[in-house]
């Protein structure tokens, strides 16, 4: 993977008070795909060991220009106002012809030995072997692709201090995309200070995001596992792709939001501050992946006709769809207290979340397993506790993170279900600031090597849950130096 970026910009105030933010940024994001110990079977004894599938490449350009100017209206009230461009650009590369290649052993009876033989159905000569690199079969011309769309967004803020407890703001945000048209969405905040140590703020709105350009354009045909624990080739194709098509797939649209906050914040001693929010987020056409589909003879038969390579070789199809309207709701509670000593400066904090995700409306697309997993497959309660500590020229951090329990499902019958226990992960760091431009970090993440449960429906030496967003890598640990000029 080679990734890199720039940004540039300038800031500055004119004279009438009008201030301006000009940038300019541009990232670019490759990832090339190597796959070895490996073969091609459709080639039979001539087939390499080692390919390279293909590349993917993700860059975007981004030009933001913001202006704030202070309009008197009887109230502090400054008025800001922004324009942005972007440009993302999305290319999957050919790999190299040997990782999809159909050769000899693809089509059945390859030596013509049926020619001078009877051979019956079932009649192992009959057999057809799969195509491309095993594993990972690369990208083919018809594959490969590149697209690119343009968006266009301004907004307008007003924020002002009606009273000098009260603080009002109001925001709309307007964004015109290449390929999904236009959008407009709103916000209303507002805060009031109780006290000089108790401040309450709430906010309502909506909210827009386009799929991204992964979404619309990847394919990936890969080896999977079965719920039976049988590796089958496995595709996610776009949703306008003749695969995905066949199901019934259609275009992808943008997400829609509409969210409301409200936070406690309190400061009831010197150093201790404490928060309390609440946030709820409904998603139309919330965008997933849809749960695999079998492909049988009579879709490959269809999928040949219309001239999709390698159909024969595919057994499962997945694609994006905006198929999912859902609600989320959480709490978020954090407590930090600093305080110095005659031994140096002294930070703890504690935070921890409570999340519940339910699924409102689900299409054709989405199981029962997928529905399941989306409300039950990720911990509900998280927490993170982390004590720093400032001496001289040490810097030291301890930290605890809490995953709670979930549970998931592993088959769309909902028969194969594991329920997963509570982990605590523990991590130190210690830096040393050399000066005021160099320090050197030496730490470690899950230095105790802790591992969640191993996960039960699985086979072929996969141990642990991978799709879970609780770590099962066991321990890492990194030496950093850093230079600032």
């Amino acid at each position: 993977m080679t990734d890199y970026s720039i940004l540039g910009g300038l800031r500055g105030d004119l004279a009438n008070g009008l201030t301006y933010d000009l940038s300019l940024g541009y990232g670019n994001n490759e990832i090339d795909y190597v796959i070895s110990n490996t073969m091609n079977p459709s080639m039979g004894p001539a087939t390499p060991t080692s390919f390279r599938p293909g590349v993917l490449v993700n860059d975007e350009l981004q030009v933001n220009l913001d202006f704030t100017y202070p309009v008197e209206v009887g109230l502090a009230s400054p008025l800001s106002v922004a324009f942005g461009y972007r440009d993302e650009g999305y290319d999957i590369k050919e790999g190299e012809p040997t990782s999809y290649e159909i050769g000899p052993f693809a089509r059945p009876d390859p030596f013509g030995f049926c020619q001078v033989n009877d051979c019956v159905p079932g009649d192992p000569a009959l057999n057809a072997v799969p195509v491309g690199s095993n594993g990972f079969p690369g990208y083919s011309p018809e594959f490969a692709s590149s697209r690119s769309r343009d968006s266009y967004s301004a907004y307008i803020d007003f924020e002002v201090d009606v009273t000098p407890e009260w603080l009002v703001n109001v925001a709309g945000r307007f964004e015109d995309y290449s390929d999904f048209g236009s959008v407009a969405i709103w916000k209303l905040a507002s805060r009031y200070s109780v006290t000089d140590n108790l401040n309450v703020r709430g906010s309502v709105g909506t909210g827009f995001r386009a799929p991204t350009m992964g979404q619309i354009s990847t394919t990936n045909v890969s080896t999977r596992i079965d719920p039976d624990g049988f590796p089958v080739a496995a595709g996610i194709f776009p949703a306008d792709d003749p695969v995905s098509a066949l199901f019934g797939a259609q275009e992808l649209d943008s997400e829609d939001s509409f969210s409301y906050t409200l936070r406690l914040s309190a400061t009831p001693i010197d150093g201790l501050t404490l928060t309390l929010d609440y946030y709820y987020i409904e998603l139309d056409d919330r965008i997933v992946l849809s749960s695999a589909f079998s492909i049988g003879p009579d879709e490959v038969a269809q999928l040949e006709a219309l001239g999709v390579a390698g159909a024969n070789t595919i057994a499962q199809v997945q694609f994006f769809t905006n198929d999912v309207d859902s609600e989320t709701q959480g709490i978020d509670f954090v407590a930090s207290y600093a305080f110095d000593s005659d031994l140096g400066s002294t930070t703890l904090q504690a935070a921890f979340n409570r999340n519940q995700t339910r699924i409102k409306e689900r299409g054709a697309f989405i199981n029962d397993q997928t529905e399941f997993n989306q409300e039950n497959a990720t911990p509900k309660w998280r927490g993170n506790e982390t004590a720093r500590h400032t001496w001289n020229q040490v810097d030291l951090m301890a930290r605890a993170r809490y995953y709670g329990k979930y549970t998931r499902a592993e088959n769309a019958a909902l028969t194969n279900v594991q329920r997963f226990g509570s982990e605590t992960f523990v991590d130190l760091e210690a830096t040393w600031n050399i000066n005021t431009n160099y320090s050197l970090t030496l730490g470690g993440q899950n230095i105790f090597d802790s591992f969640p449960d191993r996960a039960q429906f699985q086979c072929c030496g996969r141990a642990y849950d991978s799709a879970s967003i609780v770590p099962w890598q066991g321990a890492f640990y990194y030496l950093q130096a850093r230079a600032q000029f």
